[in-house]
């Protein structure tokens, strides 16, 4: 009786640790999913399926960091790292709702907790996604495999701080320069004489 509170201590934290793995990965994750039981629905074969499924995650985890390390927008990016930490939220949403459903009495508490367990692995989701678009964006100095490996010096600790600093000067510029699309009231200078 002593071992097994250690032991189930240790294997909730476990689960809980796979649990957030899944739902930060949860964009490739459903797509591999979907895909290999449409393919097994298709030709009955488990084989097939599982091959599938798994080729379809890789390559959705695969595009999606080079897709955004390769836009220049920041609009785009912003949209290609929200289609990648959105599920992952919404995951990590219904997942800690069902969790803290069975510790606390469903209402406000139980949705507020789950707010928050959205909104930390979203945020993990973002982080960890930038990590990785970071690894595909051209390299400082003299070019390495078509000019793209690990930024600067191999770390993308703060990718994701870059990539909002770059948003937000690039509405900022294309703010002052009237190219956001806003009409803006310009004053005209007097005339001189």
């Amino acid at each position: 009786m002593i071992l097994a509170v250690p032991i189930l201590i240790a294997v909730t934290l476990f689960l809980g640790w796979v649990l957030v793995a899944l739902a930060i990965n949860a964009l490739p994750l459903f797509s591999g999913v979907s895909t290999g039981l449409l393919v097994l629905g298709w030709s009955d074969s488990v084989a097939e399926g599982l091959i599938a499924g798994v080729l379809v995650g890789i390559v959705v985890a695969t595009i999606g960091p080079v897709a955004f390390s390769r836009a220049r927008s920041p609009i785009v990016r912003l949209v290609i790292v929200l289609a990648f930490a959105g599920p992952a939220a919404a995951a990590a949403y219904h997942a800690a709702l069902g969790l803290f459903g069975h510790l606390v009495a469903h209402g406000a508490a139980c949705d507020a907790l789950a707010l928050v367990a959205a909104f930390l692995v979203g945020s993990a989701a973002w982080r960890r996604f930038a990590d990785r678009a970071g690894r595909f964006l051209p390299v400082d100095g003299p070019a390495q495999a078509g000019g793209y490996g690990p930024a600067r010096s191999g770390r993308t600790d703060n990718s994701g701080v870059r990539f909002l600093e770059a948003f937000v000067e690039a509405e900022a510029t294309a703010a002052q320069s009237g190219k956001d699309g806003v009409m803006r009231p310009t004053i005209m200078p007097a005339p001189t004489r």
